[in-house]
């Protein structure tokens, strides 16, 4: 799914500081200094932390598995045990769908309509009869019909925006004050990614161009499911959600570190999934994925 250009408002926010001094010049120039002095330190010792020296024994035993031939990668890459792929299968057949548009279909868009609006602290605006409306552009979709944007990775990148607002509300704030970041079209566009990475895209239109299933892929999709799995479908979904929240936090802070170019966003979608997927390698839980994102 490949984003177009279109312009954003960003809000102004004015943060007052905690502490105030009558020599505002002098503290900062004192910050100032000392962050200067700090940055290298800092810098030196995030190279050398045990965390960072794992991602990059990881990386590079990936790397070197990645050019290994495709059967030496299923020997290396074991298949999912089975109660991980009868849940994976449920959750497929309950919410890897296309769009429909039956009553839960437009009750869940309705609920991303109304959250966001309460969310961003404003008046819900009323919709067309067709759901149509141009503020949806607000949002991040890329027409003023958002139910054709779906038919990429189907209903559940609607279910992973609606959590994303009403779970994380800062995230979506933060997300949707971003300059010409379409908030909604990178949900749906990071949804696919871990749909294509789970081995459960079938029935959707999702992601034209092929990724490789190599080492670093294959072994990221047996830790995901066992990171995510769960005896009940709705704490795996849940689970699973949590993980797509964490993505969409660490492309949103790519995005603001890079040029902000749209057109360079698949790269940079690109690129952030390959240190998505290390990560996942890097895990042994849940909570650490999200530590370590």
């Amino acid at each position: 799914m490949r984003l177009r250009q279109r312009g954003c408002r960003v809000g102004d926010e004015t943060i007052e500081p905690l502490l105030r001094s009558e020599n505002n010049d002098f503290n900062d120039e004192k910050g100032d200094k000392g962050s200067k002095l700090w940055a290298p330190l800092a810098a030196v010792a995030e190279a050398f932390s045990p965390s960072r020296w794992k991602y990059e024994i990881v990386s590079l035993v990936g790397v070197v598995l990645d050019a290994l031939p495709n059967g030496m990668t299923t020997w290396l890459c074991p298949s999912l045990p089975k109660d991980e792929l009868q849940m994976l299968s449920a959750l497929h057949e309950r919410w890897v769908r296309p769009w429909s548009g039956t009553n839960e279909d437009i009750h869940l868009l309705s609920t991303l309509w109304t959250s966001h609006w309460r969310c961003m602290h404003h008046d819900t605006p009323p919709l067309n009869e067709d759901m149509s409306s141009e503020r949806w552009k607000e949002l991040g979709f890329q027409g003023v019909n958002p139910m054709t944007d779906f038919r990429g990775a189907g209903l559940l990148s609607l279910v992973q925006l609606v959590y994303l607002v009403e779970t994380h509300p800062q995230e979506w704030i933060a997300s949707v004050q971003t300059p010409n970041y379409l908030t909604a079209a990178v949900g749906i566009n990071v949804t696919m990614r871990l749909l294509v990475l789970l081995h459960l895209n079938n029935g959707v239109s999702c992601l034209a161009p092929k990724i490789p299933e190599n080492y670093t892929f294959c072994r990221a999709r047996i830790t995901l499911s066992k990171m995510i799995y769960h005896s009940s479908i709705d704490e795996t979904l849940r689970r699973l959600n949590e993980v797509y929240c964490a993505c969409m936090r660490r492309l949103r802070l790519a995005w603001e570190s890079s040029s902000k170019n749209i057109m360079l966003f698949n790269s940079l979608l690109e690129t952030c999934f390959i240190d998505v997927k290390r990560i996942i390698n890097l895990s042994s839980s849940l909570e650490e994925f999200q530590a370590l994102m």
